[in-house]
């Protein structure tokens, strides 16, 4: 697909916040891609350090905006969206990367599919951009909301969706998630629509120590839970039949409290939060019990860093 005239425009969206480590890098992996009718919608919130002037230094594609003011990451989200103009769009963050053959492969297959919106593999990287794992989706395409309710795979760098989607969900991202916007509208496209699911590696997704999830533990449990709300109203308004699946889906609040209490060294309320699910999985249980030990938190958070691994 390297005729334009047959290249629907793809909207590459980039949100940044004192990215400059790793945004040139993030940037010339798009000008790299061979899809050629791109543009890229920078979105600058609010930095501190050099990532306005690193984005300056590149031609007209990429079209730059900033926030006179910090926002939420689900506000941030939309702003930069309602700049964009292309028949498709996707998110890329600053210290991430696209594959050369993401975009054509991706537009390919959801114009094939004739789906409204993709998610696919991906390759965890470390900070100096050695793969640590290669991740492929098992999933097959289709409505994918109770296997992401039992365990969330969907990586947001990875999504393309067409613009027919923004007019169908309003406001597209909710502005009061700080850390969980892209999580919050993932559920509630698996609910709504169809997914076509891509097996193969789009981008690389850096797992490092100053990427915002390191930042936000705090976020984590509350905004889980306001997006379980949110699927039950969905739900009802729907008139779908998932309630008993996001009753279940409630446990999961608790064991991000747990590891909330543990990031911040309250061994005593982590206890407490998994007692509440200790009969709901045999992870719970032992977890549970991990607990009781001396040093029991510095294990507890070493086995799970292994099994998310």
């Amino acid at each position: 697909m390297n005729n334009l005239k047959n290249q629907p425009l793809v909207s590459i969206i980039i949100n940044c916040k004192n990215g400059e480590k790793y945004l040139k890098e993030t940037i010339d992996s798009i000008y790299k891609q061979k899809y050629l009718n791109f543009e890229i919608i920078y979105f600058d919130n609010n930095s501190k350090d050099s990532s306005l002037s690193i984005a300056q230094g590149f031609d007209g594609r990429l079209k730059i905006y900033k926030s006179k003011k910090e926002l939420s990451l689900g506000e941030a989200r939309n702003e930069a969206l309602s700049c964009s103009s292309g028949e498709y769009i996707c998110y890329v963050d600053s210290d991430d990367s696209m594959l050369p053959n993401r975009l054509e492969n991706q537009v390919n297959a959801l114009r094939k599919s004739k789906l409204l919106w993709s998610f696919g593999g991906y390759n965890q990287i470390d900070s100096k951009g050695k793969i640590l794992k290669k991740i492929t989706m098992s999933t097959k395409s289709g409505i994918v909301f109770k296997k992401l309710l039992k365990r969330y795979f969907v990586n947001f760098q990875t999504v393309m969706f067409k613009r027919e989607l923004t007019d169908q969900i309003s406001p597209f991202f909710d502005k009061n998630f700080f850390f969980g916007p892209d999580y919050n509208l993932i559920m509630i496209l698996s609910m709504r629509f169809e997914a076509c699911v891509i097996r193969n590696q789009l981008i690389n997704y850096r797992v490092h120590s100053e990427s915002l999830t390191n930042f936000s533990s705090h976020l984590f449990a509350s905004e889980y839970l306001r997006t379980n709300k949110n699927l039950m109203e969905l739900n009802n308004l729907l008139g779908k039949d998932y309630e008993k699946d996001i009753k279940r889906g409630e446990s999961q609040y608790y064991w991000l409290k747990t590891l909330d209490h543990l990031i911040n060294k309250n061994t005593r309320s982590a206890k407490d939060s998994l007692r509440k699910i200790i009969l709901k999985r045999f992870e719970y249980f032992l977890f549970y019990i991990i607990l009781s030990f001396p040093f029991g938190d510095k294990i507890f958070m070493k086995l799970y860093k292994v099994l998310k691994n």
